[in-house]
């Protein structure tokens, strides 16, 4: 197993409506391999040696196009004086990855601890991709829930989101951070170490919940986001 999770977490996911959580050594080491194979630092702040298209986000707007020149986008509009309250870029395929992004037999493992193992058979893979945030990224709070009416009533059509962190080296005052705001008001901020997995329940609880602004020169916050859909 990639986790070492009980019922308290259970319970804990499904009432409060987020868990976060350290995942094993082998799965860290296989999410650094990954990550490490991919080198998307290397590309944005040394040697742009090999084409990579993205997405970058800002404000709801859509830009596409090679990595390297979003880049070089979204640092000409830090230096001017457009508000962001978004602003990240998202790739959603790449040569490299095969299919490691997907981790189909780790995630299985998620989905089948928290929902038992028929609930696949009514669920699918949404979005799958890998969220960079370089300096002055941030995305202010959000919910990440879909809906679809039904009767005149809204019913969620997404189920959960995973994030997998895969930065190493963070330190305090390097932002990046996500902020979950519980049903409660309280607000739990969490560090984006690699080996820390956050889950997100969409059907009942959908909390508000944001990534904190980039703060560090040539620091690449980044994290893996999969998206549980019913089918």
């Amino acid at each position: 197993m990639i986790h070492n999770l009980t019922n308290e977490h259970r319970e804990q996911f499904f009432n409060e409506g987020y868990l976060a959580f350290s995942l094993n050594k082998d799965f860290q080491n296989k999410l650094k391999s990954f990550r490490n194979r991919l080198n998307y630092k290397k590309l944005l702040f040394s040697k742009y040696d090999r084409n990579v298209e993205a997405e970058l986000l800002i404000n709801g707007m859509k830009a596409q196009g090679s990595l390297h020149d979003l880049y070089e986008l979204s640092n000409s509009i830090q230096d001017s004086d457009f508000k962001c309250s978004q602003m990240w870029m998202t790739i959603f395929d790449d040569k490299k990855w095969n299919d490691e992004v997907y981790f189909q037999e780790e995630i299985q493992q998620l989905i089948d601890f928290f929902y038992g193992e028929g609930f696949a058979r009514n669920t699918g893979m949404g979005e799958s991709c890998y969220l960079l945030y370089t300096k002055g990224c941030r995305f202010s709070f959000h919910k990440d829930g879909g809906y679809v009416k039904v009767g005149g009533v809204d019913e969620s059509i997404t189920v959960s989101t995973i994030l997998f962190y895969l930065n190493e080296n963070w330190k305090d005052g390097y932002g990046g951070e996500i902020v979950v705001k519980k049903n409660d008001g309280e607000i739990i901020t969490i560090e984006p170490d690699i080996g820390t997995c956050v889950m997100l329940e969409l059907t009942k609880n959908d909390l508000e919940h944001k990534v904190n602004e980039v703060c560090e020169d040539d620091y690449l916050r980044d994290n893996l986001r999969l998206t549980l859909v019913k089918k």
